[in-house]
């Protein structure tokens, strides 16, 4: 076993080797299936995420993101990164269909329970999408379900049964019947009458001995001595016995002693014990069978209501996004109708002020930003040594400006703070106006752009 020492360096060596490949040139995309490549599957959707900040119409991007996300278990992401591909770029309507083809294979290739729970789903998108895929699929499923039958009864159950659904001519297949009814029945009462109807649909099958030994295994555990007896022979009598013959020589054996020492009655009574056992454990199975579906059906109800959510959520987000880009549009277009030239038709003063002086007076709106924040300077030809200049916030036709003027004679500062509204359609805006040091100004004015 190597030292910890020796580990460390193996250690620094991988990660300086993954350092050099990453490190290099090309694009995000490119670095990202080379992540991948590597197994790295978080690593490369984390590159990808930031990559479509910066490139939200990178069509390549979201179509490997969504494959990804499919490898690792997350088919509604995936589905969502496939659609902004085909709304970019309809020729990814193709590679989406093979990539859930793609994505189900690797998860079945995997042969947990769950893994090819996930991958049936994606073989089922691409199936309808494209029926072409049909025979791969059956293929598929049938060669895995095959390969698990006795490893795995459960998954091959599942697998073969999904193949049947793609082929149902697969029943007349002999190894995918024996697999399916069979090897990997559920319940030793099914798989019995899977071997009496494997007897009439393959009567000169290959697996015509095993069938008739477990036909006769099945009466001898059932007590039933001259029907097991019966099939026993005709196993030995099937070409390709091999090797089972010791097995049946040792039953055979077994009957003649069990005869020899019980009476017909014993025989009887221990055979109807045995058929009840039989029945109980059929109904048990029938019980659990029972709440095995019921379980589906609310996972079922759960998956939909997810979905339903997420959808829901998605079309709240989508609104959102919608209305704040109809707020920022409308900002933009009352941003630009304020910049320049406002007159004042009703001039923010007092009786004590002198109200011919503010004959031509105008604001002038020099700059407006995205954000709403603007600058400019009020103009007054009446008096032209005040220095004047003012700064708000427009928030959609509202806003808020503070104008500072200053005296040239006294170096007096004057605040004042305008509010009100802007009609753009209109070219007016209007509101009220306050100011410090003894000014008191008149509450409504009203300016016109010209």
């Amino acid at each position: 076993m190597p030292n910890k020492s020796v580990l460390i360096v193996l250690s620094f060596l991988t990660a300086f080797m993954l350092l050099m490949v990453f490190s290099c040139g090309g694009s995000p995309t490119q670095k990202a299936r080379e992540f991948v490549d590597a197994g790295m599957y978080s690593e490369a959707a984390s590159l990808l995420r930031e990559h479509i900040e910066e490139e939200p119409k990178d069509a390549d991007a979201h179509f490997l993101l969504g494959s990804i996300l499919l490898l690792v278990g997350e088919g509604s992401e995936a589905d969502e990164s496939f659609q902004r591909a085909i709304r970019l770029d309809e020729g990814y309507k193709e590679k989406v269909v093979r990539a859930y083809y793609d994505g189900g294979s690797s998860l079945i290739g995997q042969s947990t329970f769950s893994s090819v729970g996930r991958g049936l789903e994606y073989l089922r998108v691409a199936t309808t999408e494209d029926k072409t895929f049909l025979k791969q699929a059956s293929k598929l499923c049938r060669d895995q379900g095959v390969q698990l039958s006795e490893s795995d009864p459960r998954t091959s159950r599942v697998l073969l049964r999904e193949a049947l659904g793609y082929n149902p001519d697969l029943r007349g297949d002999e190894e995918f019947f024996y697999c399916l009814y069979i090897t990997a029945a559920d319940g030793q009462m099914s798989r019995n009458q899977a071997c009496e109807e494997f007897v009439g649909r393959f009567p000169t099958g290959d697996r015509l001995a095993d069938v008739y030994y477990q036909l006769g295994d099945y009466q001898y555990n059932l007590a039933d001595y001259k029907q097991a007896r019966h099939y026993f022979a005709l196993a030995g009598e099937t070409a390709g016995v091999g090797e089972l013959s010791g097995q049946l020589q040792s039953r055979l054996r077994d009957i003649d002693e069990i005869e020899a020492n019980r009476t017909q009655a014993e025989i009887d009574r221990i055979r109807t014990v045995k058929l009840a056992e039989i029945e109980t454990d059929r109904e048990i199975a029938r019980i659990e069978a029972e709440k095995a579906v019921q379980l589906k059906q609310i996972e079922v109800q759960r998956a939909q209501e997810e979905q339903r959510l997420a959808t829901q959520q998605a079309e709240l987000q989508k609104q959102q996004e919608l209305s704040e880009q109809r707020q920022k549009l409308a900002q933009a277009e009352v941003a630009q109708a304020l910049l320049g030239r406002w007159y004042f038709d009703k001039p923010p003063c007092n009786d004590r002020m002198n109200v011919p002086k503010f004959s031509g007076a105008y604001f002038e709106f020099e700059k407006v930003a995205p954000d709403g924040s603007f600058a400019g300077s009020q103009i007054c030809p009446a008096w032209p040594d005040w220095t004047t200049s003012f700064h708000g916030t427009l928030r959609g036709t509202t806003f808020e400006l503070f104008l500072t003027l200053k005296d040239p004679a006294s170096g007096v500062y004057v605040q004042q703070t305008f509010t009100g509204t802007i009609a753009h359609a209109s070219k007016s805006m209007s509101g009220g106006a306050t100011g410090d040091s003894g000014w008191v100004l008149r509450q409504g004015w009203s300016a016109r752009k010209r």
